[in-house]
């Protein structure tokens, strides 16, 4: 987590360390999400409260939303292919009665 150091930087700590703390949310929100940890997220509404970007955190802020993209974008084809998958699977006639087979192979 950031840690604020008086002096060492050209803005106020109160936006660095509100931007910090975000920043540190949104990186383990990837991070849970990328390693299959949790199913879904909690919401997000931005603050009305929330500060300009220090200057000092753009660079990170940049790099968690193209993060968050790429997340976003495999998030998205894996839904594809499920969807994709599921169908094929509903396409399979459903057997009952005298379709079950009669043989099991317990060789395959």
């Amino acid at each position: 987590m950031a840690q604020f150091r008086p002096g060492a930087l050209s803005v106020s700590p109160e936006p660095f360390t509100v931007w910090a703390v975000l920043l540190d949310r949104f990186e383990d929100e990837i991070r849970r999400v990328n390693r299959g940890e949790t199913d879904e997220l909690p919401e997000w509404s931005e603050p009305d409260d929330i500060p300009p970007l220090p200057a000092e955190l753009a660079g990170r802020a940049k790099s968690i939303l193209e993060r968050q993209l790429s997340t976003a974008e495999r998030a998205a084809a894996a839904r594809r292919e499920i969807g994709r998958e599921l169908a094929a699977v509903r396409a399979i006639p459903a057997t009952s009665g005298t379709q079950l087979p009669r043989y099991l192979d317990r060789l395959a």
